[in-house]
This record gives structure tokens, sequence and C-alpha cells, in this order.
């Protein structure tokens, strides 16, 4: 169940972070964080955080540091797929063994089957895949929306006093 983001837009203000293998852990969570403590009367801040499967662990990382430094923080988590073209170079044929006979000592071999096609080997190919996809919202605030679709959790660095 995907939310539309338009309608979450005029609720909130939103903050798209995208998280690829060369993005920095610190900058990316001092960014959460930085969006998440600025007090918004009228559109509170929500924070999201896509990742594709390779890098989902730094996405992880970085929503876990971002969370040690806010008092309250609500986080959702989505997980879906995107299907992507991948283009594959098809495996290069292994090299023969040269064997006594040759193409031309054989009679019964014609003369197209003697050469083999080099076309087909240096031809890319296109395959698609789905690749999973890590969506993680975080807010200030609970988002009821959000709640429905994927369940709360709910962060928060105050000790609660525990029955004796």
């Amino acid at each position: 169940m995907a939310l539309d983001h338009a309608v979450l837009a005029q609720t909130y203000t939103i903050t798209n972070l995208n998280v690829a293998s060369g993005s920095q852990i610190s900058q990316r969570a001092a960014t959460i964080i930085a969006t998440l403590k600025r007090h918004h009367a009228d559109k509170p801040a929500l924070v999201i955080l896509t990742a594709k499967a390779p890098v989902a662990n730094k996405l992880i990382s970085i929503v876990e540091i971002a969370k040690r430094e806010l008092s309250t923080c609500y986080q959702y988590n989505a997980l879906s797929h995107l299907t992507t073209e991948i283009t594959t170079r098809p495996p290069s044929a292994p090299a023969r063994q040269p064997d006594d006979t040759t193409a031309t000592d054989d009679p019964q071999l014609s003369d197209d089957e003697a050469f083999e096609s080099m076309h087909a080997a240096q031809t890319p190919s296109t395959t698609k895949r789905n690749v999973s996809v890590l969506t993680i919202y975080l807010s200030s605030i609970s988002i009821r929306d959000l709640k429905l679709a994927y369940g709360e959790q709910i962060h928060s660095t105050t000790t609660s006093s525990l029955p004796s």
C-alpha cells in the first residue's frame, strides 16, 4: 500500500533523502536532526529516506544515529520493489583446446558450421529485475495515515519510571 506523497505534502513539510553507496552517514544524519528539530507550527516536518537493497544497511545506520540525537521520533517503515533494467554482458566463451583435427579436416562440417559467429558474443543483453527498496519516514509527531499504512515505531529518550 503506497501513500501519495502529494497528499502528505499538503499537511507536512517533506524532505526527501536518497541514500546511495557514496552517501556520507554523518551528513545525512545531521540533515535529519536539523530538519526534525525545526519547529513548524503550521506544517510539521516529515523526512522520507529511501535506499535500494544493497545500501539498506547504510540507511538503517543513518536513521539509528539520528534517533539517538532526537528526544522523540516517530518511524514508519515501508518495503517495496522497483523494476529496473540491468544491462548484462553474456559470458565469454571458454577457450577451446586445439585438437588434432581442424574444421577443414572434417568433411561433414559445412562452411557455416566451421566458423562461430562473434556477433552474438559482443552484444550486451538487458534483463528486468525487481530491486527491493526500503523507505523510512521520520517525524517528530505521529502521522495517522502512515500509522495506518505501515504501523508506527516510537523512539523516545525520556526515561519512564519503572515500578519497583
